[in-house]
């Protein structure tokens, strides 16, 4: 089973530093950081890091705060992910449903 790659978006050089290590630590690939939302976007069409793309369009799948601890960060990013997994089953499953042609409801 491949590693998830996590994209880290902080303005915190300290901070970055310790993500890296601690999602590394965790298990996690890094995709790479970015300090600004159009960086993060940029970094992550570049890099196509886990999870980025459906939480810019549906909304974050989670939110630390800092100062944040390691169980904490590690309890984030396996909420986000469970999440991910599950929207991308339910809208599969939504989609096999419905006849070809069929317009498919819009998110807010």
């Amino acid at each position: 089973m491949s590693k998830k790659r996590i994209l880290i978006v902080e303005d915190e050089a300290l901070t970055v530093l310790a993500l890296k290590y601690e999602l590394t630590e965790l298990g996690y690939e890094i995709a790479g950081d970015a300090s600004t939302a159009a960086d993060a976007l940029r970094a992550a069409e570049e890099n196509r890091a886990d999870t980025v793309g459906r939480a810019v369009e549906s909304g974050a799948f989670g939110y630390l705060l800092k100062p944040y601890t390691v169980p904490e960060l590690k309890a984030a990013i396996d909420i986000a992910l469970h999440k991910h997994k599950s929207e991308t089953a339910m809208r599969r499953a939504l989609s096999a449903r419905l006849p070809a042609g069929a317009a498919q409801p819009q998110s807010n």
